[in-house]
């Protein structure tokens, strides 16, 4: 998807409609080609597990 130009935050959209499991218990981040990134923690992972935005 990314080499096709698709922005991270639509492939980590469309990865979590496809998924068929548990949505809560799932953590995913995508960086793109031009560097753009987007990530997903569900409510069920650990108790710290996200992401953190460089300045």
């Amino acid at each position: 998807m990314l080499g096709t130009g698709v922005p991270a935050t639509a492939v980590v959209a469309a990865l979590l409609a496809a998924d068929t499991g548990p949505i809560d218990q799932r953590q995913v981040g995508v960086v793109g080609a031009d560097g753009d990134g987007a990530t997903f923690t569900g409510g069920d992972c650990h108790d710290w597990a996200g992401g953190a935005e460089l300045p």
